[in-house]
């Protein structure tokens, strides 16, 4: 451990942005790393193919991720930022790629500049900086590694068989792939496959080599859990050194690492998904060259950190079937199976259930914002609910949403439309659901979520771009 540790380049990137940190109550115990593969040329040799430092100076963020792993373990999500992507980069300190110093140099916010350069700018500590901003997530670790290094993680494990759908030939790579097929890859043959942007077929913009980059890690991921790496020490040993040979972070000793990979021990592979950050093509020239626009679609980020944060499903997750307590139901099956079948006392937790058509009383109970009732049933119309007998009620201190025994999940649907109502329950209700506006309602109106989803959580949009690592494609 200390041999390892000792080849370890350590630099200052973390906890230059806390303000950005979103709910950090909530985050107590996760770890987010924040990955960077570099694209310095710096000490490459000829015989490494990836180019020369005089053609190619300084480094960029050639990739761009981060890892969220919460506080239980029990699953894994990472988010690739495309480097087409256009962002705002936060106000930086100069970086010497060459000497790994900080210069002293500041450089001010800059808005629609691509996602490659913070790094680019102001090192790790500016792509640390923007990523907290991007995320809201408290970044905890960085990892830098570089082409050499990945090759040489590769090659440690042995071969990561890759899948490709038709021949594949890249403009400055030449010939990848001369035939579609399933292959067995070196980490030559990986950087190539990793690093290729202007292949044949594609669009020839970052997000098809992002995909393809999921698939490899994927991939990788499913051999790194395997026995034939976890019971191997000397593949695990090799893995090691090549990671740190050519790694510069901070908070990546190999103790963290260990106590890390001895948590996710059980986790599997259909429990870790790659996502795409939402994004959007904007078609028309940029000030440089004939590229499409590629923009965040700001608010589906959003959505997703806080779906990260809150620890909801994404899609084609493996559900978590994990017993609350397996260590407790496995001393006393019997208990359990009684605890488990004995309803709690007082209202069930309520689920979503689809909203279309579901029976809601809307009552006005603050006299001093006359015609609420009104516009409220008229916007939970417009959403599809059904609203019955709206009109006033005695003043109230207060917004609720009052429900009664067998109302919990009608309850716990309308509740994901008016997120500034409290629940409050009263079996006086039965099975009635009535919303009660009360003084200070921000009036705030939404879209349900899903039907079976967690009303407590936050839903991930619609539409993302994810590759779950359970899901091998060569299958």
């Amino acid at each position: 451990m200390l041999y390892i540790d000792s080849k370890i380049t350590e630099i200052d990137a973390l906890g230059t942005n806390s303000a950005a940190v979103h709910e950090a109550e909530k985050q107590l115990g996760d770890e987010n790393f924040l990955i960077v593969g570099s694209d310095t040329r710096a000490g490459a040799k000829p015989q490494d193919g990836v180019g020369d430092e005089g053609a190619e100076p300084g480094a960029r963020s050639d990739v761009l991720m981060l890892a969220h792993v919460p506080a239980d373990r029990k699953r894994m999500v990472i988010v690739s930022v495309p480097r087409d992507l256009l962002i705002t980069r936060p106000d930086c300190e100069g970086w010497d790629p060459t000497t790994g110093e900080y210069t002293g140099e500041q450089f001010a916010r800059e808005a629609d500049v691509k996602a490659n350069e913070p790094y680019a700018v102001g090192g790790p500590r500016c792509v640390s900086k923007f990523m907290t901003e991007l995320t809201g997530l408290e970044i905890n670790h960085f990892i830098s590694v570089d082409f050499n290094g990945f090759k040489g993680m590769v090659d440690a494990i042995g071969t990561v068989p890759v899948c490709v759908p038709k021949p594949m030939e890249d403009d400055e790579l030449g010939v990848i792939f001369d035939k579609a097929g399933r292959y067995e890859i070196n980490g030559d043959k990986a950087l190539d496959f990793v690093r290729a942007r202007k292949v044949e077929g594609e669009t020839k913009t970052d997000f098809d080599r992002v995909g393809r980059q999921q698939q490899f890690l994927s991939s990788l991921l499913r051999k790194a859990l395997s026995s034939e790496i976890l019971l191997n020490p000397g593949k695990l040993n090799g893995f090691l050194n090549a990671f740190a040979a050519s790694t510069v972070g901070q908070n990546i000793g190999v103790n963290d690492m260990l106590t890390l990979a001895q948590s996710l021990q059980s986790l599997e592979a259909g429990r870790v998904t790659f996502v795409t950050i939402p994004h959007e093509t904007s078609e028309g020239p940029t000030l440089s060259n004939d590229d499409n626009l590629e923009l965040l679609k700001e608010d589906d980020v959003k959505k997703l950190f806080q779906a990260v944060i809150d620890g909801t499903p994404l899609p084609e997750e493996t559900p978590d079937d994990t017993p609350a307590d397996p260590d407790k139901a496995q001393a006393d099956p019997n208990k359990a199976a009684a605890q488990t079948s004995a309803p709690p006392p007082g209202p069930k937790q309520g689920k979503v259930i689809d909203h279309n058509g579901l029976k809601i009383q809307v009552r006005n109970g603050d006299p001093n914002n006359d015609g609420a009732a009104r516009l409220t049933t008229e916007a939970l119309r417009e959403l599809g609910y059904d609203v019955v007998i709206p009109g006033s009620a005695p003043p109230t201190d207060r917004t609720v949403i009052k429900y009664g025994i067998g109302a919990e999940d009608a309850a716990a649907t309308l509740q994901t439309s008016v997120p500034g109502a409290t629940l409050l329950f009263e079996p006086s209700m039965g099975g009635a659901v009535q919303l009660l506006i009360g003084p200070g309602w921000d009036e705030e109106i939404v879209a349900p979520q899903a039907p079976g989803s967690d009303p407590g959580k936050a839903a991930p949009p619609g539409d993302l771009t994810v590759v779950n690592a359970g899901k091998d494609p060569c299958a």
